[in-house]
């Protein structure tokens, strides 16, 4: 059981530090990061507090829901994992629409997809700057 990921994933998803999150079941900032490092392991008492302190089931610490492991050396594939699901529906649509799209096709798309982020990100630096 991987106590640790769980702890963190659940204070992150609140948007609570180590301290605030430890202050709501009353430890203190250093137990929760000892947690979260897997220095110590939550007994079933800490357990039961986080859940009845911020409506968390149970259940939640004890199912491992596993995602798929897609083991692969092609950095094409690599590369598409890495897009947000909006650029790759994109990537998708276009691909099915071009039959004979070649991966040298499927490259440039991605490319594209790469200068537009950079577009944006220089966007947004002039925003801040005025």
């Amino acid at each position: 059981m991987d106590f640790m990921n769980k702890i963190r994933e659940i204070r992150k998803r609140l948007h609570l530090t180590q301290e605030k999150f430890g202050a709501g079941i009353d430890v203190e900032k250093s137990f929760i990061g000892q947690l979260e490092s897997g220095i110590k392991k939550p007994g079933r008492k800490t357990i039961e507090k986080i859940c009845a302190a911020y409506g968390i089931d149970p259940r939640e610490f004890f199912e491992t829901v596993q995602k798929p492991v897609i083991k692969t050396k092609d950095p094409l594939i690599a590369e598409i994992e890495r897009l947000p699901a909006d650029k790759k529906d994109l990537l998708l649509k276009q691909i099915i629409s071009e039959k004979d799209m070649s991966i040298e096709g499927i490259r440039d798309i991605l490319k594209h997809t790469e200068k537009e982020k950079l577009w944006e990100k220089v966007r947004k630096k002039e925003r801040r700057t005025g």
